[in-house]
């Protein structure tokens, strides 16, 4: 019955995941034996955690993205200048 309280709770976390909550979980509390909830807790809040970082990368990496896209124009037009064609794969 326990096994089975274990392997509901950790099916949809990846090992990496797993593996972190539970080395959380040593650091942080007393307590030896984490019950299943407190290790899927952890795990839920590791996944929060992790979206929020990638939320607020997004629009640094849209600027690079941008800036990339304009050196690559004003690359083109200086090789257009000194008499080079351009062909860009697509």
């Amino acid at each position: 019955m326990m096994l089975n309280d274990w392997m509901d709770v950790l099916k949809s976390f990846t090992p990496k995941e797993i593996e972190v909550a539970c080395k959380s979980w040593l650091t942080e509390n007393d307590r030896k034996k984490p019950k299943p909830a407190d290790i899927y807790n952890l795990m839920v809040s590791g996944r929060t955690r992790y979206r929020e970082k990638q939320e607020d990368a997004e629009p640094a990496r849209q600027e690079a993205v941008q800036r990339t896209d304009d050196e690559r124009d004003r690359a083109d037009e200086m090789l257009r200048k000194a008499g080079y064609s351009i062909k860009r794969m697509p």
